[in-house]
């Protein structure tokens, strides 16, 4: 069995491009059902993601996957926008998510810079600390789901109000993107002070030594033109700060695949995507950082098996059981090994 320092060695030879390693094999193999991230539910959801970290840590003994064990301190996307102020719609039976406060460029200008001792902020914070304390100090910590600033914005702000604003309001657009930007750098800073530099990616389950991971999904709705004004800027920030940049994306983006290659430091993308458009991802990105790419319409183990080996790629099974977690690693490793750059 390989060692968790092994496992990590691994995945920093991956995110160097010029590595033979080129497939990374993850097997999920968590059959807990999750609470929903409800704020009348935070111990639930402790106490869920301390049995998981449990399972994870024990599978190290049969499991010679390259996954690395953590704990989840998962949220919805409405995160950030409720510590503007936000209200957040919240149900038994469905993910949480923050209502629009802004329906101005005044409104916009006139909104107070909120911290991270605000209380959804605070509530994350408490809950990270109850999990880093049961991981002990060499534990790692998944990121919550982490919006882009520009992504931020577009929660906080009616997106027909703010996307009219673009074009003749620019300096609220910009203002509103900036207290983004500085609320999510003081979370950010925060959490790699008190967990440390390691981390899990929200999603997709990734590892990283160094940097961040973040979505940016809004750029679906815009222009090129208009994403590198408004949202590039943020994003280059985002990246020097932290040295290195995992992005995940979900909306149909293939406009703006020019723009992600000017963000600097990107060391994994993912998309979901039809296969079709998915091929042509990995294609156009197959030499410019790692990619674990989802298909909407088809076996994602199919598919990687098409693709270039040039293609650093992270494949994953999600399985309800032990017996399931060895099958599909043993299917994923031949699929590592013809992929294998002899």
């Amino acid at each position: 069995m390989h060692t968790l320092e092994q496992r990590k060695n691994k995945w920093k030879a991956f995110y160097d491009m010029s590595s033979t390693t080129n497939t990374m094999v993850s097997v999920s193999h968590n059959a807990m059902d999750r609470p929903l991230p409800l704020s009348w539910l935070i111990e639930e959801r402790i106490e869920w993601a301390k049995r998981c970290y449990d399972v994870k840590m024990e599978a190290l003994n049969w499991l010679d996957d390259d996954s690395i064990p953590y704990a989840f301190p998962y949220s919805g996307t409405e995160l950030f926008a409720a510590a503007f102020g936000c209200k957040v719609r919240e149900v038994e039976d469905d993910m949480p998510f923050a209502l629009p406060m802004i329906n101005s460029p005044q409104e916009a200008e006139e909104l107070k810079q909120p911290s991270i001792n605000d209380k959804p902020l605070e509530e994350m914070f408490y809950i990270c600390d109850k999990l880093y304390e049961h991981c002990g100090k060499d534990g790692i910590l998944a990121l919550p789901d982490i919006q882009s600033p520009f992504d931020i914005a577009s929660l906080v702000w009616n997106k027909e109000s703010m996307f009219m604003a673009m074009f003749d309001a620019k300096d609220a657009v910009f203002e509103l993107i900036e207290k983004s930007k500085i609320l999510l750098f003081q979370f950010l800073d925060e959490f790699k002070k008190r967990y440390g530099e390691e981390l899990i990616a929200h999603y997709p389950e990734y590892y990283m030594s160094k940097g961040i991971t973040l979505s940016e999904d809004e750029l679906g709705s815009i222009s090129p033109a208009m994403f590198e004004e408004f949202a590039l800027p943020s994003l280059e920030e985002t990246a020097h700060r932290y040295g290195k940049i995992g992005i995940h994306c979900c909306a149909k983006s293939k406009h703006q695949w020019d723009n992600f290659k000017k963000i600097p430091n990107m060391v994994m993308l993912n998309f979901n995507l039809i296969s079709e458009t998915q091929k042509e991802a990995t294609d156009v990105f197959c030499d410019h950082c790692a990619q674990m790419p989802f298909i909407m319409d088809g076996d994602i183990h199919e598919f990687v098996q098409g693709i270039d080996p040039r293609v650093h790629v992270v494949i994953q099974s999600v399985v309800a059981d032990k017996d399931d977690a060895l099958r599909a690693l043993e299917k994923l490793e031949k699929i590592a090994q013809r992929r294998a750059i002899k």
